[in-house]
């Protein structure tokens, strides 16, 4: 017999095997086991999505190119893949916002077969790259926004463009599909609609928001890329006139945002088919806040202003750097990452190393000074990352191609908590069919101009015209 609290992993079993008579006790229990083996690590995985948008808080300008020794203040506040802070299915329940969605009950196989830790470290390398290729000084960007509007935009990528794509996210076809609609699926126990989060108090539950479409202009998209962008990633696609798609792409931005990021980054031209859009909103009180408002003299910057705790925390150091591990709620931790004098630039090696050491270390008393932070960024993708290669969309409409993609995020770091988000679009821009192509007409010679009554064929003016401007 099959109890009423194990009716999701029984409805797990008959996706898989719909004709099969009832399904045994034994096999339930197998299930059941292997159930709770994956939603561990769905678990551990979840606070990358969430936090990558901390990834380049007060990233000084020697970070990307060889600046001067002492201004080594950095923080790529990205919880672990295998994070100490790693919640069992009753865990994950009781800090549920109380206006939080319910995570799917039934793990579906997709869940089971994803490789997750695979899809981490692609959106972390994808998002250092991102940083690297800004520019010199602050940098913010969100690495889960971007690869989930990346791997939006490989369900109608084709040809060069969709293997560039699958390089960029490290996984390919159904797999790649499932490993990115996985990890959106991961982060459903903290979903919070916008207008709930709170930006003003950072809760001590994490309130996430998570969001994303493709925005049809005066288009048809093809069929098969929006049966996936539904099914793979849950991104609706909507449809708008040319005539109200700014105003359509700003308030989606505005309202998602929680107002932090006021407008769309997209200019809206005749050739702008199919809108690529997706969402990050994020708020998270510490663990344990910092009591001290203090000033930093910080090197390149003079004195900043900053805030210090003497707190309870994983804490890890190699030669090339030093870095400690904040809680927030569940899951969910930012790493500041300090690179240690001499070191010129951090590498994503580096930042790799350090969330396995801050993942085993234990946690000591470590007095923490540390500045705020309020940041907020637009990065043009395309210059960012010359690598990803978005000239064949034409999977999502005719011709489709995207000549350039942006991403505009915020952060705001305070002694009670943190406050993000983040907003990435990719216009793609289409073409008609050869033969609805409109035919050229350029007068840029010596012409002639009739003003004629079309019924008699009268001429009422008509003039030869060889200087215009005369």
């Amino acid at each position: 017999m099959i109890h009423d609290d194990d009716s999701d992993v029984a409805r797990a079993l008959k996706g898989i095997a719909p004709a099969r008579p009832p399904v045994s006790a034994d096999l339930l229990a197998g299930a059941r086991r292997k159930r709770a083996r994956t939603r561990a690590t769905v678990t551990a995985v979840a606070g990358v999505g969430a936090l990558a948008v901390l990834a380049g808080v007060a990233l000084p300008a020697m970070l990307f190119s060889g600046g001067p020794s002492g201004q080594s203040e950095v923080a790529d506040q990205r919880p672990a893949v295998q994070s100490p802070h790693s919640r069992t299915e009753e865990t994950a329940e009781a800090s549920r916002p109380e206006n939080a969605t319910p995570p799917t009950q039934a793990a579906t196989q997709a869940e089971m077969t994803a490789d997750l830790s695979a899809v981490a470290a692609a959106t972390e390398r994808l998002g250092w790259e991102a940083i690297l290729g800004a520019g010199t000084g602050n940098q913010v960007v969100s690495p889960s926004s971007l690869a989930l509007a990346l791997a939006l935009a490989a369900e109608g990528a084709r040809g060069t463009s969709l293997t560039s794509i699958d390089a960029a996210l490290g996984l390919d076809g159904d797999a790649r599909s499932e490993g990115f609609g996985a990890l959106r699926r991961s982060l459903s126990a903290y979903e919070t609609p916008a207008a709930d989060v709170d930006l003003d108090t950072p809760p001590s539950t994490p309130q996430i928001h998570l969001v994303n479409r493709a925005l049809a202009i005066d288009a048809a998209p093809e069929a098969a890329f929006v049966e996936r962008a539904e099914r793979y990633l849950g991104a609706p696609t909507e449809s708008t006139t040319r005539t109200d798609a700014k105003a359509d792409l700003d308030a989606w931005v505005r309202e998602n945002t929680g107002g932090l990021i006021d407008k769309s980054a997209v200019t809206v031209t005749p050739d702008t088919s199919v809108v690529l859009q997706d969402a990050l909103l994020f708020s998270a009180a510490w663990q344990t806040p910092f009591g001290n408002q203090v000033s930093i003299p910080f090197a390149g910057a003079g004195e900043v202003d900053g805030v210090n705790e003497v707190l309870t925390v994983p804490f890890a150091e190699t030669d090339r750097w030093s870095a400690v591990r904040l809680p927030y709620g569940g899951p969910f931790a930012a790493d500041v990452i300090l690179p240690k004098a001499g070191i010129d630039a951090l590498t994503a090696d580096d930042l790799a190393a350090a969330n396995t050491a801050l993942g085993t270390a234990e946690a000591q008393r470590v007095s923490v000074t540390m500045p705020v932070v309020d940041l907020a960024s637009t990065v043009d993708l395309g210059a960012a990352l010359p690598g990803i290669d978005l000239s064949d969309l034409g999977g999502i409409v005719p011709g489709g191609s995207a000549p350039t993609w942006m991403q505009q995020t915020v952060l705001k770091v305070t002694a009670q908590g943190t406050v993000g988000a983040a907003v990435t679009e990719i216009p793609v821009a289409g073409s008609a069919p050869n033969e609805d192509k409109p035919l050229t007409f350029l007068v840029d010679r010596p012409y002639v101009m009739r003003v004629l009554d079309t019924g008699t064929s009268v001429p009422l003016l008509m003039a030869s015209v060889v200087t215009p401007g005369e």
